[in-house]
């Protein structure tokens, strides 16, 4: 699959053995990308820029996620996932609401380009110690 470039709603859901997602040339994901796995530890998608709803939840093993190109994402970006402690997005711009909910792990976020965000932005992270978001406007 290195040489995918969208994918629509649903694309990896269910999965126990799976260990690495390699999507180097992915720009675009639909709805609900990846759900309810549990193997998953390591994710590399250097070039995806926008991502429809619902991109990561109730997933268990990925502990890090670095999208370097992310500059927008539709609502429910993150929720339910039990492992991911730290979340690095560089380049995104703009998240609409619920962004970022009950991740039980989640402890650092670094977005030091978001300048827009909806409703809700954070909500129930328990662990939450460091946010950064230097450039992020006021309504």
């Amino acid at each position: 699959m290195p040489s995918l470039e969208s994918v629509g709603d649903f694309f990896l859901e269910n999965n126990e053995r799976a260990t690495f997602l390699n999507l180097p040339n992915l720009k675009y994901a639909g709805s609900c990308f990846m759900r309810h796995n549990t193997a998953i530890n390591e994710i590399n998608m250097p070039n995806l820029t926008s991502v429809s709803s619902f991109f990561l939840n109730n997933n268990k093993g990925i502990t890090k996620l670095n999208l370097p190109n992310l500059k927008w994402t539709g609502p429910g970006f993150m929720s339910l996932n039990e492992d991911i402690e730290e979340i690095n997005l560089p380049s995104l711009k703009e998240v609409e609401e619920d962004f970022l909910c009950e991740n039980k792990k989640t402890c650092k976020l670094d977005l030091p380009n978001l300048r827009k965000a909806g409703s809700y932005f954070m909500s129930s992270n328990e662990a939450i110690e460091e946010v950064n978001l230097p450039s992020l406007e006021l309504a």
